[in-house]
């Protein structure tokens, strides 16, 4: 859900063809932290507790096609 309290949950209808990087930045653009996920995955975590309370921009990248939402961190 966003607003989210630390763990941010990202659910996909099939398997990704390719692998996915997910990357999570600070609105200063600063990257915070990267993971690669298999494509065989169709849903997966992203645990940002340690992060303070406040909004980030989470982008998922797969092969030729990305994405990124703001997600709003609440503790």
């Amino acid at each position: 859900p966003n607003p989210t309290n630390a763990l941010l949950y990202i659910r996909f209808t099939n398997a990704l063809r390719e692998d996915l990087h997910v990357e999570v930045f600070s609105l200063n653009g600063q990257l915070l932290q990267r993971q690669r996920f298999n494509h065989a995955n169709t849903e997966l975590s992203l645990n940002l507790s340690e992060y303070p309370a406040g909004v980030y921009l989470v982008r998922l990248v797969s092969g030729d096609a990305a994405l990124t939402e703001r997600i709003v961190l609440q503790k």
